[in-house]
């Protein structure tokens, strides 16, 4: 995909808060904030205190997939997905069907970096929804689609899951990644100042 069609689709997506996503996802809509993923503060809808256990409160699977995703391991992550699931990347155009492509894109997305690390910040869920807000980081020393290969730059990144659950999996997650993060730490784009945004330097 080419990078000014990934421009045009992040500047166009409309950010919204935390209570209107929680809002309209309790409703059945799709709809998340743009800030790819994993263990702060979490907080169900009905109000888990802050400082509870990170799991507190959170219908199945969002528990074991929090785990997964904290162990960056794709073969569990997939395994808490529908067989017929859809994972919908709206940020970089790419809609992957079936829990073993799920599998394979995940695997190819963390080889795309050395070191990485995912965690959420925060996750809440109301009837057969939920949203999670997270956080994503690594050596960027591989090939992601859209992007030119990478040549060990340090990136940083926060994204938006919203997922629709169906018998304890998911059959439905629609990802939010802030693509115009990582294009500024590329040097793809300038920053909002309109200065040229600094190049990420390889790794030593």
């Amino acid at each position: 995909m080419g990078q000014e069609r990934i421009v045009r689709s992040l500047l166009g997506t409309e950010a919204v808060s935390r209570r209107t996503v929680l809002r309209r996802a309790g409703g059945g809509g799709l709809v998340a904030a743009v800030s790819l993923p994993l263990g702060a503060a979490f907080a169900s809808a009905q109000g888990t205190p802050v400082g509870s256990p990170v799991t507190a409160g959170l219908p199945a699977p969002l528990p074991d997939w929090v785990a997964a995703w904290n162990a960056l391991d794709a073969a569990r992550i997939a395994s808490y997905y529908t067989e017929d699931a859809d994972y919908d990347n709206v940020s970089g155009a790419m809609v992957i069907h079936g829990r073993a492509a799920i599998q394979g894109f995940l695997s190819a997305y963390f080889a795309a970096f050395t070191g990485p690390s995912a965690h959420f910040t925060n996750v809440f869920a109301s009837d057969d929804h939920a949203t999670g807000e997270w956080e994503f980081s690594g050596k960027y020393t591989g090939q992601f689609p859209g992007l030119p290969a990478g040549t060990g730059q340090s990136l940083s990144f926060r994204g938006v899951s919203v997922l629709e659950l169906s018998g304890g999996l998911i059959a439905r997650d629609t990802e939010y990644v802030d693509y115009v993060a990582i294009l500024r730490q590329l040097g793809l784009i300038q920053s909002p100042s309109g200065t040229p945004a600094p190049v990420a330097s390889p790794a030593t």
